[in-house]
């Protein structure tokens, strides 16, 4: 691979023990390559993705924290995925960490995880209460989600609208990937088959039906509304 020239480098930790020497390294490895792609471009971008797993292992904290803290002059920028921030709010550079990331979105979340978010986040309790009510779930009727937007203080509450093929591509629960790689299997042309399949995503989600996997012959009917 050449990192130089890629886009974008996906760094995965799947199938490694957190804390081992293996997973560590790799990490170092992401690590430089953050640092690497500072020099070549302006901005670079750094996900981490299910950072609540990272943060078992202070060692990856540790170097999260020093991306945020020391390399955003250098255009690195960090963001962080998670359905939890405990366990990060829980170490020293954790909170470092969290106390340097200026612009946060919240989905969802759990009326338990409001005193830390509060705390940890700086966000209002009125804020985070509305994004505990019933009323902010997502809507998959209308494909709609529901975002608190706090930055420096600034809090706003929004709707963001994916659209319908950026919300089947990323449709991941067990039946939904199975119904997705039908479609891909039984129709060649993989961007036909991406706008199939939302076709049926979509119809799914706005008539309250659950996603299953298709026969081919519906998925073909389904094929032939995407030919132009």
């Amino acid at each position: 691979m050449d990192i130089d020239r890629s886009i974008y480098t996906v760094f995965s930790l799947r199938g490694l023990k957190l804390g081992s020497e293996e997973a560590r390294a790799f990490v170092l490895g992401a690590y430089a390559c953050a640092i690497q792609k500072s020099i070549g471009h302006i901005i670079s971008h750094v996900i981490f993705e299910e950072c609540n797993s990272a943060a078992e292992d202070p060692a990856i904290v540790s170097m999260m924290s020093t991306l945020v803290t020391r390399m955003g002059k250098a255009g690195v920028r960090c963001g962080f995925i998670t359905n939890s921030f405990k366990k990060l709010a829980e170490s020293d550079a954790g909170r470092v960490l969290l106390d340097n990331i200026g612009l946060k979105f919240f989905g969802p979340i759990d009326s338990s995880s409001i005193p830390l978010l509060n705390e940890t986040m700086a966000v209002p309790v009125d804020m985070l209460q509305k994004c505990a009510a019933p009323t902010f779930l997502t809507d998959k009727t209308q494909g709609k989600m529901n975002i608190l937007v706090s930055e420096n203080g600034r809090n706003t509450i929004t709707q963001f609208f994916p659209g319908w093929i950026s919300s089947a591509l990323n449709a991941s629960h067990r039946f939904e990937g199975e119904a997705k790689h039908a479609f891909f299997q039984t129709i060649p042309d993989k961007n036909v088959a991406l706008s199939a399949f939302s076709l049926y995503f979509r119809a799914c989600c706005e008539t309250g039906k659950a996603v299953q996997v298709l026969p081919s012959e519906t998925i073909k009917d389904y094929e032939n509304l995407c030919q132009y």
